[in-house]
């Protein structure tokens, strides 16, 4: 019983990693909500993920449990591998400013919180300052590279007998969108801050669409009915029909 609690108290010993273990995890909660303000709609992983690390911040601010210092060095990583696809996509997009800024937070924040958990865990001294200047030094850097990247973003104008789309809070609007005889093109109008693509299954259409902006596509199909995707990570339930009236 001694034994048990002086490894856990030993936990205490290192009240820095513990300070940046606690700043990380909130960081994170906060980004799930911002994430989520952002979209304009509630995403049920990316709540989840807040919920998880909102609740590591507390138990690593509150208890020195050998077992909290384990679940803040596995969960954050476990996170990070379950949403790699999203995360190598958004990390390819700088000029998606706000997307490819809230993605390195998210990296960051999981990473440092998993090197808390793994420092409290291990009972390893040091100081925990540098990880924590490394880290604000990179979303610094990356707010910066997003800002550069996003201002060479331009929008096409519609074309006449173009057929207007909008996507917004992850859907496409209409769902079922319909191509006249004398409709030419496609003009998506993405009103999301992070990129969709109007991609025909079936064809060699696939557009993509940077958020906040607007591009446009010659269609030249067979009548019949399509199904309408956005092939980006993450937006497997956005779906569309296009109807080509012959």
């Amino acid at each position: 019983m001694q034994t048990e609690r002086r490894r856990e108290t030993r936990h205490t010993s290192d009240p820095g990693w513990r300070r940046l273990g606690v700043a990380a995890a909130a960081t994170m909660a906060t980004w799930s909500v911002a994430l989520q303000v952002v979209a304009g709609t509630v995403i049920p992983p990316v709540a989840a993920v807040g919920i998880a690390f909102a609740l590591l911040a507390t138990l690593v601010g509150r208890m020195t449990r050998t077992w909290v210092a384990v679940a803040a060095a596995v969960i954050p990583l476990l996170a990070l591998a379950g949403n790699l696809p999203p995360i190598v996509h958004d990390l390819s997009h700088p000029e998606e400013a706000v997307v490819f800024t809230l993605t390195v937070v998210s990296v960051v924040g999981a990473l440092l919180t998993s090197l808390a958990g793994f420092m409290l865990w291990f009972r390893r001294g040091g100081s925990a300052t540098p990880a924590a200047v490394v880290g604000t030094g990179a979303v610094v850097v990356s707010a910066i590279v997003g800002f550069v990247a996003s201002s060479g973003v331009e929008s096409a104008e519609a074309a006449a007998g173009d057929v207007v789309v909008e996507t917004r809070s992850v859907q496409f609007a209409p769902t079922e969108i319909v191509f006249t005889i004398d409709a030419t093109g496609v003009w998506v109008d993405n009103a999301d801050p992070f990129p969709h693509t109007f991609t025909i299954e079936g064809t060699g259409i696939d557009l993509g669409v940077p958020g906040y902006s607007a591009q446009r596509v010659d269609v030249d199909l067979d009548p019949g009915t399509y199904l309408v995707i956005c092939a980006v990570p993450g937006h497997e339930a956005m779906t569309a029909t296009l109807v080509v009236e012959g």
